[in-house]
């Protein structure tokens, strides 16, 4: 499998969701170089400095409850989803 430092994340569905609230959580297992959060369809793109840190995000983080809803973290290689 490719590897890629780049996180597609779904589950944000609390309104009161933001991007702090998000990189408060996901920075806690590596820098992150962006965010793009899209609050209509309550996901974000996460990119981190390097898939070392994308595959520990996603080992430990997938399934996390968040303000009620379990985040389903998937490795982004682009596209849609």
């Amino acid at each position: 499998m490719k590897k890629t430092q780049t996180l597609y994340v779904k589950g944000f569905d609390d309104p009161s969701v933001n991007p702090k609230m998000i990189y408060n959580v996901f920075s806690n297992v590596g820098n992150i170089t962006s965010i793009v959060f899209v609050r209509e369809k309550a996901v974000a793109v996460i990119e981190y400095e390097n898939v070392d840190f994308a595959a520990v995000a996603k080992e430990h983080l997938n399934n996390l409850m968040f303000f009620g809803s379990p985040l389903r973290v998937i490795i982004y290689f682009g596209g849609h989803y």
